[in-house]
């Protein structure tokens, strides 16, 4: 790695509240089968097994964390591009780009599709999808933009799904600006990466598009994977940011999909950019 990049993670991971963990470091490393290249989504299913999609067609893969082996599949669906997992008791919800949920019920490595229903959202290109236990809401996050202005275009949404209710919230959970990030990441002492314009000045390269979202089962903070920007965000239940981690991009080449075991272990896929998927898990520090 080089000594610039190792010098910004340092000052990063120094900077950074809440949970510990090893980000440069992870407690478990695995590489995944050809067949998870593009790895896009992952959830716990229980204690020892976590599910992912492959984005191109409608199927779960079960994989054993503590090993790294496939240890079942089962199809839902025909070819698409998936996007979305996540656990709700003893459901999974699974999310097309287009806004198509699948809910299916899983068990002993067999799934079943149960309903299906599309969510009225602005946004045409759907990414995220997690679950809100203490609100007991989906929460979806795109990673496309709104057209509009300057300041419609620099908001970012996590969308609510009411489950009881079958019903998109009126207001979204989160309404994130990628300026006020930038802001809050440089006063936490985050040093982002720059560009230089026509006219000389330099200007943050953050783009803040969500490829995941997951809730601490701990401390109720929504983590946020940017894909796009190697990056980790951390939110409190207002949308102030809490820490914004720099990933290194040899361990992270693209992090698509992020869950927590109930204990608080974080486990973290990545799609093969140019080489092998991967699945990382850290334990919890003290």
């Amino acid at each position: 790695m080089k000594p610039l990049l190792l010098l910004l993670l340092a000052l990063d991971a120094a900077a950074q509240p809440g949970p510990a963990y090893d980000l440069a470091h992870p407690t478990r490393r695995f590489d995944l089968p050809a067949e998870l290249t593009e790895i896009s989504a992952l959830t716990d299913i229980d204690a020892r097994t976590v599910a992912c999609l492959e984005d191109e067609h409608g199927r779960i893969y079960f994989i054993d964390h503590t090993t790294g082996t496939i240890t079942g599949y089962a199809d839902f669906a025909g070819p698409g591009d998936f996007e979305g997992l996540t656990r709700v008791g003893g459901d999974v919800y699974a999310l097309r780009s287009d806004g198509l949920v699948f809910r299916l019920h899983a068990r002993d490595h067999r799934v079943a599709v149960a309903d299906t229903f599309r969510l009225d959202v602005p946004n045409r290109d759907l990414e995220s999808l997690g679950y809100d236990a203490k609100r007991k809401v989906l929460l979806i996050a795109a990673k496309d933009n709104l057209k509009g202005g300057p300041t419609i275009r620099d908001q970012r949404f996590i969308y609510g799904w009411n489950i009881a209710e079958q019903r998109l919230l009126a207001r979204p959970v989160l309404t994130l600006s990628v300026e006020h990030v930038t802001a809050q990441a440089t006063a936490l002492g985050v040093h982002l990466p720059l560009e230089r314009k026509k006219n000389g000045s330099l200007h943050p390269t953050f783009k803040l598009r969500p490829s995941s979202v997951a809730v601490h089962p701990q401390d109720d903070t929504y983590w946020i994977l940017s894909a796009a920007d190697q990056a980790l965000l951390v939110f409190d239940r207002h949308g102030d940011l809490q820490a914004l981690h720099l990933l290194d991009p040899d361990l992270f080449p693209k992090p698509e999909g992020i869950t927590f075991l109930d204990n608080g272990d974080l486990l973290i896929s990545n799609e093969g950019k140019g080489g092998r998927a991967n699945l990382l898990f850290f334990a919890r520090q003290p």
